[in-house]
């Protein structure tokens, strides 16, 4: 069975987002529009490897990198493989339930249980 997202900002986050500002609203929302984005060249990535057409799946992987218009740098100019706080609280306005109470980020495997007991929730559908 395989899992569709639906992409939106739940009115939560917004709401969160707003108290930070409207600076970080809008980033969280060009993070959305950039993930809907990938999703489109991710599932061409997919069909085409089913398929074996490895052409079109460089074509596919080529868009989806494509995406980042930053070149590996955040809305902050920092490099995405280094933390950001601004980044970061952003992340933990959008979803801080998955931030322990000292403010550090979950373990993946502690995220993924707490969004697959709730699916509808992150906009999950299986």
């Amino acid at each position: 069975m395989q899992k569709e997202t639906n992409q939106m900002l739940r009115q939560d986050q917004i709401e969160r987002l707003r108290a930070l500002g409207e600076e970080q609203l809008a980033i969280a929302e060009k993070w959305e529009r950039e993930k809907e984005e990938r999703d489109v060249h991710l599932k061409a990535m997919i069909a085409a490897s089913e398929k074996n057409d490895w052409e079109g799946y460089r074509a596919a992987l080529d868009n989806c990198l494509a995406v980042d218009n930053n070149n590996g740098r955040c809305e902050h100019d920092r490099s995405i493989w280094t933390p950001c706080a601004g980044c970061e609280e952003i992340e933990m306005a959008l979803s801080p339930e998955f931030f322990d109470e000292n403010g550090d980020r979950l373990e993946d495997d502690q995220i993924e249980a707490i969004i697959n007991a709730n699916p509808d929730r992150y906009g999950i559908k299986l």
